[in-house]
């Protein structure tokens, strides 16, 4: 388990990502219309970001010796499936984000910390009609998304803590199926609305330098988001979340003139005493060593075992019996001795 000082650490940077990450959305990507183009470059980015240290790195966590020992069937075991999910998580985001402001995505999306714990204990064993138009508005995106990020994370802890898998190749294998999904999606997508020729010209419209930024931000979140998961946890990570919506509050507040509503106190209060709770009443942990299971084996052992047929004894049990016999002996021919005397007087 990493150390306090490196969670504390992960923690504060996720933090601060999830806080400024909503309005850089808004101010910078709204514009790009193309939902599955930013995901797929948000992809491509954290590909390089965990490319890069797998490179620098020598020895068994190299990327040479990772490539050697990779297998299929973990790859295929641990994150296909949170792959597909992360696919449809990122692109409900990437709608609702830009459709809702900062302090309403983040609060939705923290509905994720009741499907965290509840899917992290059952995957590690922890202990009115509307119109077809407002039906799946962001609100709904992102409540959506919140569910798919809390299954998806859970799949991917426990790959990382239980089969102890390298985090920089579980990104690189999520990045790759990501956009080998997106391209699928794209392609099914265009066939069926059978696009004109200029909407490929459109396709980089209202993009900017400071679209990349924003989406590079988000990719630098999605790495780290791995490490928190390994290093602190699942949950934990929902958290951090939490925090980085009181950033989001007070960014809304000073440079989009949003105020900070009694409404939103309420919320910030009910979240500052769920996370109270849930730190004063941890789970209990198993232990390797717990001396309740080692109880059987610590016992001492069986003197006498009883067949079908007969009474059998170990060796040592039969030295004992040995002896206790010759004391029962001994002890059964002291008292006679005076008798004796007594006879022969």
């Amino acid at each position: 388990m990493a150390s306090t000082a490196r969670q504390a650490t992960l923690l504060l940077l996720l933090t601060l990502q999830v806080g400024v990450q909503p309005l850089l959305m808004g101010w910078y990507a709204s514009e790009a219309r193309d939902v599955r183009l930013r995901v797929g470059v948000v992809e491509f980015l954290k590909l390089l970001l965990a490319l890069v240290p797998l490179s620098l790195t020598r020895g068994e966590a190299g990327l040479l010796n990772q490539l050697k020992t990779w297998k299929l069937r973990a790859a295929i075991a641990t994150t296909v499936l949170p792959a597909l999910i992360y696919v449809m998580q990122n692109l409900l985001n990437h709608a609702a984000v830009v459709a809702l402001d900062g302090v309403t995505f983040n609060v939705l999306n923290q509905t994720k910390i009741i499907w965290t714990a509840l899917l992290v204990y059952l995957l590690l064993e922890d202990a009115g009609q509307r119109d077809d138009a407002v039906a799946f508005t962001g609100m709904y995106q992102a409540l959506l998304a919140a569910v798919l990020s809390a299954l998806a994370g859970s799949i991917i802890q426990r790959a990382l803590q239980r089969e102890k898998r390298n985090q920089y190749m579980v990104t690189v294998e999520l990045s790759v199926l990501g956009e080998l999904t997106l391209l699928v999606l794209a392609g099914v997508q265009d066939g069926l609305m059978q696009s004109s020729d200029g909407d490929s010209q459109d396709m980089w419209e209202g993009w900017s330098v400071m679209t990349l930024a924003a989406l590079l931000c988000q990719a630098l979140g999605g790495v780290l988001v791995g490490f928190v998961i390994r290093d602190c946890g699942n949950v934990e990570k929902s958290f951090a979340v939490v925090a980085g919506m009181g950033i989001t509050a007070l960014l809304e507040t000073h440079f989009n003139g949003k105020p900070f509503g009694h409404n939103a106190l309420v919320a910030m209060a009910l979240v500052a005493i769920s996370t109270a709770l849930y730190t004063l009443n941890p789970p209990a942990k198993k232990t390797s060593a717990d001396t309740s299971e080692l109880e059987p084996f610590l016992a001492p052992p069986t003197v006498v075992t009883v067949s079908s047929n007969s009474v059998h004894t170990s060796s040592t049990s039969r030295q004992e019996m040995r002896r206790s016999v010759r004391q029962m002996q001994i002890l059964s021919e002291v008292p006679t001795a005076p008798r004796q005397l007594e006879a022969i007087v």
